[in-house]
């Protein structure tokens, strides 16, 4: 039987953020955008941001919370 394997990453602290102080971190804009969407959870990951989605009603919610993501991708690229 196979051992597991772990990997070991530095602490986060090491890698200072590349933004200007001033400019809102990614979760921030997000939930700025998504925040009155019932069942939208934002997950800052410290170099990604999650949107998690599955508790959001089924229609018109799910669509916006969908175009409002693709939005936000599309700045940042």
């Amino acid at each position: 039987m196979a051992s597991a394997s772990r990997v070991l990453l530095p602490p986060k602290e090491i890698y200072p953020p590349q933004r200007e102080a001033t400019s809102p971190r990614p979760p921030a804009k997000v939930e700025e955008v998504l925040g009155d969407v019932k069942g939208v959870v934002v997950e800052d990951n410290t170099f990604s941001v999650s949107v998690h989605y599955r508790m959001v009603a089924e229609g018109e919610d799910r669509e916006r919370v969908n175009e409002e993501v693709g939005r936000l991708v599309l700045r940042v690229l």
